[in-house]
């Protein structure tokens, strides 16, 4: 496999190699995917957390609490 560093002939400066902010950057992505990708990583870790309490028993004793 050959890195896209071994090529040459570049037609155009890569934008991303110039290293825009932050915010431009964001701009470039479409909305509906940003915000997927925070929903899919926020409910990813509220799984996680999820699967650690039950995992330390803390989900099991207040199941029998309620």
């Amino acid at each position: 496999m050959s890195s896209p560093l071994t090529i040459t002939a570049v037609p155009a400066p890569d934008p991303a190699l110039q290293c825009p902010p932050l915010r431009e950057r964001m701009a470039f992505q479409h909305p509906v995917i940003v915000q997927w990708g925070q929903l899919v990583l926020g409910s990813l870790g509220y799984v996680i957390r999820l699967v650690t309490l039950y995992r330390a028993g803390w989900i099991r004793k207040w199941w029998q609490f309620n």
